[in-house]
């Protein structure tokens, strides 16, 4: 399906969908659980800063949810971002949610916005992309309008190539790097903002007083790290990482091949609390010891992921193409549990909360693959929908049947998982599309994927019944 076909069909295929330009690419995205905060058009003027955001609870049209997101400037920039957005989502079930006088119209994105602006962030200018075609033809048209509004910027050393909440406490955010660092960071003792200034030990452009937050791309040595857990072990580009839902454990993992797991809750001592009016002042712990490490995969591992139900059992996939089950519970020798075979890399795997005996693998040539753990290593159901390399693949988490995949063949696909029939294509991204990720407080499917065409879409599709 091309992209015109596509847009043209967008009243029929989706509840809702918003589309948002960033300044960069993102690589990861994660959707925050719900925080309850319901948003109506007496909560904001179009003038507040993000601190300013009291809201109210009359004529409620939406509600505000909360994604972070990574920037990808390719080096550009010798700081990278964690950015920290909300979301207005419509309450389609609202009597004014139809109402037009709620929309405005955008003429470059060819779509309706809802109007009720949200809290955004002063001096810079991460979520807004200069449209080149729209400059020409309308100079005053500086950029174009988002529908996500930027509400903490944390600066990160290093590519993001994950970014995951932890579920036992939603304010704290794990990152894997490109340099094989893990961080982690209580985004409740960042400043909303920073300024690159701030945080270099030294900077040839030190006198220079006209530079402003979004200048980061000036000649530094070395920058202040941030994080408040620096997990320092793997030797080689980590892509993975994931939290156990039960304890606070976190699986890391890189293209060394090893798995490394962390005791957060016996290994990390928290400094004084204080409350830090500068990023300088933050004193970040540095963890080099796992309680655990697994020689998991030849040639790196891909994806890891903690099995729902269960404190000691981790599944991996890797560029051998293999996917494993492993038995945490001797430190002296993890076992494994169950093992299956793939002729090509495997990139990504998850397990069915509603489901733990079933879980999913994701390959460099398209294919997916659903496994029953109790059966042989052959795959009850595959398909080879996609063209090109899957990025990611999840199950829903508030219903039983539902799975998402994303590839770099730029499109999305929901799944029913019974028999693995493609339901729903959402083919709006122009380049490959590197992350996707669901609402986990969401009665109504609604989902959330990036892409190298540095966009953000927010969506909720039409299904079958």
């Amino acid at each position: 399906m091309d992209y015109s076909t596509w847009k043209k069909n967008t009243t029929y295929n989706y509840h809702q969908i918003q589309t948002s330009s960033l300044l960069w690419p993102s690589l990861a995205i994660d959707w925050l659980p719900n925080t309850g905060k319901t948003a109506s058009r007496n909560d904001y003027s179009s003038n507040k800063d993000v601190n300013n955001n009291n809201t109210t609870n009359t004529n409620n049209i939406s509600h505000v949810e909360k994604l972070a997101i990574s920037t990808f400037s390719n080096n550009v920039n010798s700081i990278e971002s964690l950015l920290l957005v909300n979301a207005n989502i419509i309450d389609l079930n609202s009597n004014n949610s139809s109402n037009l006088q709620n929309f405005d119209y955008s003429i470059d994105k060819e779509e309706f916005n809802y109007s009720l602006p949200l809290p955004h962030l002063k001096n810079t200018k991460e979520l807004h992309k200069i449209d080149t075609d729209v400059l020409i033809d309308e100079p005053e048209i500086k950029t174009v309008t988002n529908s996500i509004g930027l509400q903490q910027r944390i600066p990160h050393n290093g590519d993001i190539n994950r970014i995951k909440y932890c579920p036992l406490h939603s304010d704290l955010l794990a990152t894997s790097s490109d340099s094989g660092l893990v961080r982690i960071f209580d985004r409740t003792r960042k400043p909303n903002n920073f300024n690159i200034k701030d945080l270099t030990n030294d900077n040839n452009n030190s006198n220079d007083n006209n530079n402003n937050s979004d200048n980061d791309n000036d000649n530094v040595t070395s920058t202040i790290e941030t994080c408040d857990i620096l997990l320092k072990y793997h030797t080689s580009e980590s892509w993975t990482l994931d939290w156990n839902p039960n304890k606070f454990t976190i699986a890391t993992a890189a293209n060394d091949g090893i798995i490394a797991i962390w005791d957060l809750q016996s290994q990390f001592y928290p400094p004084p609390k204080k409350k830090f009016s500068t990023l300088t002042t933050n004193q970040t712990c540095t963890l080099t010891e796992p309680i655990l490490n697994i020689p998991a995969h030849n040639y790196g591992v891909n994806e890891i992921k903690w099995i729902p139900d269960h404190n000691s059992l981790i599944a991996s996939v890797g560029e051998d193409g293999k996917c494993t089950i492993w038995d945490i519970r001797n430190p002296s020798s993890s076992q494994r549990v169950k093992e299956f075979i793939s002729k090509e890399p495997l990139n990504t795997v998850d397990i069915n909360p509603f489901n733990t005996l079933q879980l999913v693998s994701g390959s460099s040539n398209g294919l997916i693959n659903i496994f029953d753990v109790r059966n042989d290593s052959i795959p009850i159901i595959n398909s080879t929908q996609h063209k090109d390399s899957i990025t990611a693949t999840k199950y829903s988490p508030n219903k039983s049947n539902l799975l998402v995949s994303s590839s770099v063949d730029s499109t999305v696909v929901l799944w029913d998982t019974e028999d693995l029939t493609p339901i729903f294509v959402h083919g709006g991204h122009l380049l490959p599309v590197n992350d996707v990720t669901w609402a986990p407080d969401m009665d109504v499917p609604t989902l959330a994927s990036c892409s190298n065409d540095n966009s953000i879409h927010i969506w909720q599709p039409i299904l079958p019944i």
